[in-house]
C-alpha cells in the first residue's frame, strides 16, 4: 500500500525499492511511504519521476524509491507487455481498495479478475479491465478507491508468468463499478527517464511482449536467470556483445521497413491505397548456416530493433497444432522469426495462411531460419499458401571469425564478457583476475582450426577455459590453507 500525507492508493514493487504507482495518490510529496503486507511498519519513499496530466489521454503515474530493499531477496525480473491484437485478453489486479480494507491500518489485498479490452480506450491511450464482478460503494466511499497504482498483469496463455502491461489510474463513471482503466506501459515505456529508472534499478532493459500472443511464443525466447555455467551459451542469454553482423543486421532492418519515401497505409485507407503494398504487405526471407554460427542471435538483435521502432516481434512457439489465427488480429507491424524450420514446415504453412490474405493492411515479415536450403525448401515454396516464400531472398549467414587473429579478439572479448557473469553465480571466485590470464600467448588455445569456425565455439573455448582455471584456482587456494595448517 502508498501512503502520502491522507491518501491511500496501490502499488508494486518493480525491482530492489523502486517502486511503480499512480501520481494522483501522491497527495504530499513530502510524506510518502510504503506497506508491505509482510512486513510491519511503513518505509518511507522519495518520489524520484511523476506525470500527472488532467484530460482523457493524461497521464497518471508515478515512481517511488524506497530508503530501504523492499524485499528480502532478489525479484524475479519484471516483464513488461502490451497488447497488439483485438482480442480480449485475460488480466488481472492486486491491490488495496476500499472494498477490501478491514480498517485502522490493517492492510487486505484485493485481487480483480477479468479481462482487457483492447478497443476500448485505445483512443485514449488507456487500458480497460472489466471484472468478473463489480463492486458497493461502502460508508459514501467510492469501492475502489484505493486500488490507483495497482500493477496490470496481461497474459493469454494458462499457468505462464503474465506481464505487467500497465498501473491502473483508477475507476471510470458510468460502469457501475464493473471497470478500471490503466496507463498501459507502452505509455510509460515512452518516457526515456522511466527507461532509465527501471533499468537501474531492475538490471533489465524495459522491452514490450506481445501479452495476447504469449500462446504463440517461444517461451526460451526470453532470457532466464542462468541456473548453470552452460546457460550462458543460450543465444537469448546475449552474455557476449552483438559483433561482426552489423551490415547484416542493418540490411534486415531494411527489408522489414518500407522505402523511406513511403508510409504504409493505415487501415481506414481503403483497398485504393493497399493496392500499391499488396505485393510487398507479407514478405519472407531464409537465413542459412550451420549451428552455432549466430542465425538465433541475429533474429533476436532484429527482434529488439524492430521492437524499440514499435513492431510486434515474436519467435513461434515449436507446437505445430496450436491455431494461429491470433496472428491475423495484430494491429501493428509484424515480424515472426521460424526457427529450425527445416522441420516445422507444416507450421510455416499455417503460419503465412493465417498472415498472407487480403485483408492484412501492415507489414508482416516472416524470418526463417535453417541449416541449408535443400529439398525442404524446394517444397516448401511450392505449397499454396507460400506466395511469400516463392519470393524470399535466401542469404547464408557465412563464418564471423575468419583468421586466428579475428578468433583470438572474440576470444578475449567472450572472456570478459563470461568472467562478468559467471561472477552473479559464482561470487566466491575471483573471476575478474582469470581474463588476463587466459590472454596470455601461451595460455592461449590454437584457434586455426575449423572446429572454431563459429561463434558458439569460440565462445564455449572461452568459457570452459575459465571454469577449468577457477577449478585449478580452487584447488591450489584449498592446498595452501592445508599448507598453512
Amino acid at each position: 500500500m502508498v501512503r502520502s500525507g491522507g491518501a491511500r492508493g496501490s502499488g508494486y514493487v518493480l525491482g530492489g525499492g523502486l517502486v511503480l504507482t499512480a501520481a494522483h495518490v501522491l497527495e504530499d510529496r513530502e510524506r510518502v511511504s510504503v506497506q508491505l503486507p509482510y512486513r510491519a511498519g511503513r518505509v518511507p519513499c522519495q518520489v524520484v519521476w511523476e506525470r500527472l496530466e488532467d484530460g482523457p489521454r493524461g497521464w497518471d503515474a508515478a515512481l517511488l524509491l524506497a530508503r530501504e530493499d523492499l524485499s528480502d531477496g532478489p525479484l524475479p525480473a519484471v516483464r513488461w507487455g502490451r497488447l497488439v491484437t483485438i482480442r480480449p485478453c485475460p488480466a488481472q489486479a492486486l491491490g488495496y481498495p476500499v472494498v477490501g480494507q478491514a480498517g485502522g491500518d490493517a492492510v487486505s489485498r484485493v485481487q480483480v479478475d477479468g479481462r482487457v479490452l483492447p478497443e476500448s480506450g485505445r483512443d485514449r491511450d488507456r487500458y480497460v479491465l472489466v471484472g468478473d464482478a463489480g463492486a458497493e460503494p461502502r460508508e459514501g466511499a467510492l469501492p475502489w478507491g484505493g486500488m490507483s497504482g495497482a500493477a496490470l498483469w496481461c497474459g493469454s496463455t494458462p499457468g505462464a508468468v503474465p506481464l505487467l502491461t500497465g498501473v491502473v489510474a483508477g475507476d471510470p463513471p458510468g460502469w457501475h463499478h464493473t471497470r478500471l482503466e490503466a496507463v498501459p506501459a507502452y505509455v510509460l515505456a515512452s518516457d526515456p527517464v522511466v527507461r532509465e529508472l527501471v533499468e537501474e534499478h531492475t538490471g533489465r532493459a524495459m522491452l514490450l511482449e506481445p501479452a495476447d500472443l504469449q500462446h504463440l511464443t517461444d517461451r526460451t525466447a526470453t532470457p532466464r536467470p542462468p541456473r548453470s555455467p552452460a546457460d550462458l551459451l543460450r543465444p537469448e542469454q546475449a552474455v557476449v556483445s552483438f559483433m561482426g553482423r552489423e551490415d547484416l543486421l542493418d540490411d534486415l532492418t531494411r527489408w522489414c521497413q518500407p522505402p523511406p519515401d513511403r508510409t504504409w497505409p493505415a487501415p481506414h485507407d481503403g483497398p485504393a491505397a493497399r493496392w500499391a503494398w499488396e505485393q510487398n504487405l507479407v514478405r519472407a526471407r531464409l537465413l542459412t548456416g550451420p549451428g552455432g554460427a549466430g542465425k538465433t542471435r541475429l533474429a533476436a538483435e532484429l527482434a529488439a530493433r524492430m521492437t524499440g521502432l514499435g513492431w510486434t516481434a515474436i519467435r513461434l512457439a515449436t507446437g505445430t497444432r496450436t491455431p494461429l489465427d491470433s496472428l491475423s488480429q495484430v494491429r501493428r507491424p509484424l515480424l515472426v522469426v521460424v526457427d529450425y524450420a527445416e522441420t516445422r514446415t507444416a507450421q510455416l504453412h499455417a503460419l503465412l495462411e493465417a498472415v498472407d490474405h487480403d485483408q492484412v493492411t501492415s507489414p508482416v515479415r516472416v524470418l526463417v531460419l535453417a541449416r541449408a536450403a535443400g529439398d525442404w525448401w524446394t517444397r516448401a515454396t511450392e505449397h499454396p499458401h507460400s506466395r511469400a516464400l516463392a519470393t524470399a531472398p535466401v542469404t547464408p549467414v557465412a563464418a564471423l571469425h575468419h583468421t586466428p587473429r579475428e578468433r583470438a579478439g572474440a576470444y578475449r572479448q567472450a572472456l570478459g564478457h563470461f568472467s562478468t557473469r559467471l561472477r552473479r553465480l559464482f561470487p566466491a571466485t575471483d573471476w575478474a583476475a582469470l581474463p588476463a590470464a587466459l590472454s596470455a600467448a601461451n595460455a592461449m588455445p590454437a584457434l586455426a582450426g575449423p572446429e572454431y569456425d563459429t561463434p558458439l565455439s569460440v565462445q564455449m573455448a572461452a568459457l570452459l577455459a575459465l571454469l577449468d582455471s577457477s577449478d585449478s584456482s580452487d584447488s591450489n587456494d584449498s592446498n595452501d590453507s592445508n599448507d598453512s595448517n
